[in-house]
């Protein structure tokens, strides 16, 4: 095998400009393909015959929402503030008003009323409740719920999100990072810019290409959003 890979990295070096042709012409077919093929992900994972199944059509049918995706808002001052304040409440409630009237919502809990305000009534929180997955929600559906917070910090009650909603909605850099980890570990290792670079490279190509080809292939078959997800952290 070792004979094998030397005589076609060797012919790969010796014909390098016809190499990088054949990807870039590799890379270009299977884009347009990709782009002109590729379907709507799907996230929806059932079980039917299950208690468990039977119990989440059950929620769904009697209390919209709650086996859809779902947010935490919560809210905080410091001392000697309290959210029990009129400003403070005010601000809070004028919050929870504005994510009951932003899209998809179906459901929003009220803290004052649930009592999930916390005992020196520093820190409250309100739950937020979707019809369907996180994935399916729109991006004016994850953009309202991060901007609801603006009438509460208005009059100094600051405002986080949590949930699987808010998680989805954050744009993670880590794979830069990691690129970039790598990069540096690469140059101490062989000395040379060029050396390092050519691996990261060939595995971001490497990447680039079975992510296009996974694009072409919701054409033919059922894809989850995790299954990208996957394919770049493995690739990597």
């Amino acid at each position: 095998m070792s004979s094998v890979l030397y005589k076609l990295g060797r012919w790969c070096f010796r014909h390098r400009w016809h190499v990088v042709a054949i990807w870039v012409a590799v890379v270009v077919v299977l884009a347009i393909l990709a782009l002109g093929l590729k379907k709507p992900l799907d996230n929806t994972f059932t079980v039917p015959g299950t208690n468990s199944q039977d119990a989440l059509n059950l929620l769904n049918k009697e209390f919209p929402g709650t086996g859809g995706a779902q947010a935490q808002v919560v809210f905080s001052v410091s001392a000697p503030k309290t959210l029990s304040g009129t400003s403070e409440r005010q601000g809070v409630e004028a919050t929870l008003t504005r994510l009951r009237h932003a899209p998809q919502v179906v459901f929003v809990s009220d803290p004052y009323t649930t009592g999930t305000v916390s005992k020196d009534g520093r820190i409250a929180y309100a739950t937020v409740a979707y019809p369907v997955a996180a994935a399916k929600l729109s991006a004016t559906a994850k953009s309202a719920l991060l901007n609801s917070g603006a009438p509460a910090q208005a009059v100094g009650v600051s405002v986080h999100y949590g949930g699987e909603v808010a998680q989805a909605s954050t744009q993670s850099n880590s794979e830069i990072v990691g690129i970039v980890v790598a990069f540096l570990v690469l140059l101490l290792g062989f000395g040379s810019i060029l050396a390092a670079l050519l691996p990261l490279i060939a595995a971001i190509l490497g990447v680039v290409v079975t992510e296009l080809i996974l694009m072409t292939l919701t054409s033919v078959a059922t894809e989850s959003s995790t299954t990208s997800i996957l394919a770049v952290m493995l690739g990597l």
